[in-house]
């Protein structure tokens, strides 16, 4: 359990991040 638990934060932070990214392209083209 602990291990997907791990793997479910790392998912979430790396999408948070790309998205977060395109977000700021979008703003700074």
């Amino acid at each position: 359990k602990r291990i997907g638990e791990r793997v479910k934060v790392t998912v979430t932070s790396m999408l948070q991040t790309s998205a977060g990214r395109m977000v700021f392209g979008r703003i700074r083209p």
